[in-house]
């Protein structure tokens, strides 16, 4: 009986042994680490403005019959829708609608019709009464002398994203000016959101 509790004492060490000469490694392991610096990895993400415009009804106009010597409103408005989605930077938001030249807003063979007697109104807008199509361009937009500034507004935090719609009113406003030349006159107007 002695000599097998001396057996099984044995065994015990010798398993005890076996399980430590096994730990010992991971016992040890922090010592056998080393940590290096830290890897610094900058990250950047951008998101671009986005100014949208959309002529949602009214995007082709014409007048039937042109009356000499007086103002000729087209019969529906143009209909701008607006949205932007803006950094906030950005001081001002304006919507300018223009002609690409002066002289011929509208034409019809060699004879034109200037953009001086063009003009427009947007009641929710700057000019209220109708205006002609003489103003200059905003920020390089539009022509010099054949641009209406529709309306401006300033971008402030609350408003840096949002969307509008607005009626453009038409005429063509012949009042104190010659009678025009028979004939069918054509032209194109731009309309653009300037951000600045």
């Amino acid at each position: 009986m002695h000599a097998c509790v001396g057996t099984r004492s044995r065994l015990r060490q010798l398993v005890a042994g076996v399980v430590l000469a096994m730990l010992a490694p991971l016992l040890s392991i922090d010592a056998q680490y080393a940590v290096s610096t830290a890897a610094v990895v900058p990250l950047t993400a951008f998101k671009s403005s986005g100014l949208t415009l959309a002529v949602t009804s009214g995007a082709t106009q014409s007048l039937a019959s042109i009356a000499d010597g007086a103002a000729n409103s087209f019969a529906t408005p143009v209909r701008i829708t607006t949205s932007w989605e803006l950094h906030p930077a950005v001081g001002e938001l304006s919507v300018v609608a223009w002609f690409s030249s002066a002289a011929a807003a509208l034409s019809s063979g060699t004879a034109s019709i200037p953009s001086a007697w063009m003009k427009g109104r947007v009641v929710t807008g700057s000019p209220v009464a109708f205006t002609a199509f003489t103003q200059n361009g905003v920020q390089g937009t539009g022509t010099a002398g054949a641009s209406l500034l529709l309306f401006s507004f300033p971008i402030l935090g609350n408003n840096r994203n949002g969307t509008r719609s607005d009626d453009l009113e038409l005429q063509l406003d012949l009042t104190g000016q010659p009678a025009l030349t028979p004939g069918t006159y054509s032209g194109v107007l731009n309309i653009q959101i300037v951000a600045q």
